[in-house]
This record gives C-alpha cells, structure tokens and sequence, in this order.
C-alpha cells in the first residue's frame, strides 16, 4: 500500500515538473526515475519498463550516456528487463554497457 501512495506522489511530482521545467530538466527526470522504481516496486511492470525506457532515453540526450544519473538509470532498466518483464538478454546487453561505460 505504501507503495501505491509513493507512486501516486511521485506522478503529481513529476506531472508538476514537467509542466514547470519541462521534461528534459535534471530534476524532472530524477523525478521520473524514481517514478519509475516505485512503478518497478509496485509490480507495474509494463508502466516501469516504459517509463525506464523514456528516462534513459532523455538522460543520454541532456546528460550523455557516461553520466552517473543515465548509468543509474540504465542499471535499474536491466533490473526491470531481467526480473520483472522477463527479458534476460536485454537485461545482459544493457548490463555489459553499464560495466563498459563505467
């Protein structure tokens, strides 16, 4: 249940962010990162997954693919390919790029 309320926090945190900074903003997308592991958390795959994806996407356009957030995030993706949605080889592939760039 806490959870549940988290992730519901976290969406009016990340919807104001948005609106307010705009979704590339560093805040709004530490927002949506966290959103995303509370959607993992929850058991909300197909949402985390989704929300995973858009996150690492943003972060290596404002960021670039070596920074610490987009690294972070790409490790939390694998997390989510691997133990939630099943899917191990994207979850391998997505790891051996985190160790590189690392």
């Amino acid at each position: 249940m806490e959870v549940q309320a988290a992730s519901r926090h976290l969406e009016r945190a990340h919807a104001l962010r948005r609106q307010h900074l705009g979704a590339r903003h560093p805040e709004t997308l530490h927002t949506a990162h966290s959103l995303f592991w509370a959607y993992q958390n929850a058991d909300r795959v197909s949402e985390a997954v989704a929300l995973g994806e858009e996150v690492v996407r943003l972060r290596t356009e404002v960021l670039g693919r070596e920074h610490p957030d987009t690294l972070h995030s790409l490790d939390k993706l694998a997390v989510s390919y691997y133990s939630a949605a099943g899917r191990v080889e994207d979850a391998v592939r997505i790891y051996e790029e985190v160790v590189r760039l690392n």
